[in-house]
């Protein structure tokens, strides 16, 4: 089960780097163009530049590599506790940003949406290990 947590949380970190390094690229050029930009219905550009692309003043992008990285850390130490909980909390998260993807921003983002299913993934599999289902 360790390894599923980290298997995620790496699949998960990747993305987070893609969406931050897509950031960065997007302030250098704005006519910079994404491989996930496939239309204008399917965007990652969109989500990443609108009002709700960051958190508190920091990248949506970076708080992935923050979060995913504690995550490895937590589950190699053996805190599946806070694994869980910290699970249930980027879920929570996940499903805000949904709606705003959806009902906000307007749009469909192949990194966010695979985002999202890593952390539903992470909920299932700490649920999993933290009570022993």
């Amino acid at each position: 089960m360790v390894l599923s947590i980290v298997i995620l949380s790496l699949c998960g970190f990747v993305l987070s780097l893609y969406a931050y390094r897509l950031e960065r690229a997007l302030a250098a050029n704005p006519n910079y163009q994404a491989a996930c930009q496939l239309s204008e219905v399917v965007s990652c550009t969109k989500p990443i530049l609108s009002e709700y692309g960051s958190m508190f003043g920091v990248s949506n992008g970076i708080l992935g590599l923050l979060f995913y990285s504690l995550m490895t850390v937590a589950a190699f130490v053996g805190t599946m506790g806070f694994v869980f909980y910290a699970s249930v909390a980027a879920c929570l998260v996940s499903v805000y940003l949904a709606y705003l993807l959806a009902f906000r921003i307007r749009v469909l983002c192949p990194v966010c949406v695979s985002i999202y299913a890593i952390n539903l993934a992470l909920l299932i599999v700490s649920y999993k290990n933290y009570f022993g289902a």
